[in-house]
């Protein structure tokens, strides 16, 4: 089974399929078209999502739920621009769309796959390798999983 790090900039994890536009040219609106169906047990999203328009968000949820394995997880990690409380409220550099677990959630949610909010300690996913420490606490980030049933 593979596992993916979607958007991981600099940050690459090893064992995992690190994708980003400064190492591959991978973007979230091409979608996951190398992957089968049910084909990757673990996905993380960190700070990338506040640069895909929200328009987009349906699809790339789509995506997600349609390549994870059953009972594989998808760990969203996200700036909280919408929070007044978070160092990054209004945005970022380059941001499209603002950012909130509700949101996160919502999108997990409308792709068939079961939203969790976690701390950043917590996950569903058995090995843990999908919790990343460089992010920092809430309220400058949020975790959301989806886990599809």
């Amino acid at each position: 089974m593979s596992r993916l790090n979607l958007g991981s900039g600099i940050y690459v994890i090893e064992g995992f399929h690190n994708r980003d536009p400064d190492l591959d040219g991978w973007r979230f609106e091409h979608g996951l078209p190398e992957y089968e169906d049910g084909s990757v047990e673990a996905i993380t999203v960190s700070h990338a999502l506040m640069y895909v328009a929200l328009a987009d968000w349906p699809a790339v949820f789509q995506e997600f739920a349609r390549v994870l394995e059953p009972g594989g997880v998808v760990r969203i990690t996200e700036d909280a621009t919408d929070d007044r409380a978070s160092e990054r409220f209004g945005g970022w550099p380059g941001y499209v769309t603002l950012t909130s677990s509700d949101l996160v959630a919502d999108h997990i949610e409308r792709a068939g796959l079961r939203a969790y909010v976690c701390s950043e300690r917590e996950t569903m996913f058995a090995d843990r390798t999908l919790i990343q420490r460089l992010h920092g606490p809430a309220p400058k980030v949020f975790h959301v999983e989806g886990v599809k049933l």
